[in-house]
């Protein structure tokens, strides 16, 4: 029998960033006991280690283990979360970089499920007023992009003004729940939730029915909004404590 990967090569250059890097699994040995929770790898494992070097330079925001259709032993959990017990044992990989799917999803499949939605900026000027400071920001809707967020999102225009304002521990890419707001006043106006964001959201402490996440949330401009930051995400009361 021919193994497929033998045939694949990893690329000679690897572009600048990437917001995931996905693993395929397939490589543990199944025929070999597993040790402290360490499987026995077999050629493939490359791929894993490739991986690392991508996280470390920061040239990844995450990495998405896939595979692994069930237990490889009674009682022990599928390849793919085993990989990713692997990289934060030995390899010193943060444990809030990892995503693990424990079904087996081809790359296509994965990237549906975790793309980013494009939302269109707002269709002229509006305000947008934190609750929290009391601070009003006249948002133009030709602003550049910024560093974070989607284009003229609350993430991206909030940061604008305070930098340390709206936590977001993934950097803006639509893959935690740390930048959950409320938007008090205007919710109508901002763009549809994604089911991405509303995963996230199920997850977000207190939410509301009007829960968004900020990176990805853009109002269109025809009105006003205020918005509220919940306490627990200001990093200004982190920091401070």
């Amino acid at each position: 029998m021919y193994l497929l990967e033998h045939s694949v090569s990893a690329p000679e250059k690897y572009d600048e960033g990437y917001n995931y890097a996905v693993i395929l699994s397939g490589f543990v040995d199944l025929e070999q006991p597993i040790r402290e929770s360490i499987p026995e790898f077999g050629d493939g494992i490359d791929r894993l280690l490739a991986a690392v070097p991508l996280i470390r330079e920061n040239r990844t925001d995450k990495l998405i283990l896939s595979g692994g259709n069930g237990s490889l032993e009674r009682g022990l959990p599928g390849e793919a979360q085993l990989n990713a017990d692997f990289l934060i044992r030995y390899m010193n990989v943060p444990a809030e970089r990892i995503i693990v799917e424990n079904e087996s999803k081809n790359t296509r499949n994965l990237s549906r499920k975790l793309r980013v939605p494009v939302a269109s900026r707002p269709k002229k000027a509006y305000k947008i007023t934190i609750q929290n400071t009391g601070d009003v920001i006249e948002v133009d809707p030709n602003m550049p992009e910024g560093k974070h967020g989607l284009p003229c999102s609350i993430l991206h225009i909030t940061e604008e003004m305070h930098e340390d304002l709206i936590d977001h521990a993934c950097g803006g890419v639509q893959a935690c729940s740390t930048c959950h707001i409320y938007i008090v006043k205007g919710f109508d106006s901002c763009n549809e939730a994604s089911d991405r964001e509303e995963d996230y959201l199920d997850k977000a402490r207190g939410r509301k029915l009007i829960s968004r996440l900020a990176c990805c949330c853009v109002p269109d401009g025809s009105e006003d909004i205020v918005i509220e930051v919940p306490k627990w995400n200001v990093n200004a009361v982190k920091e401070g404590h």
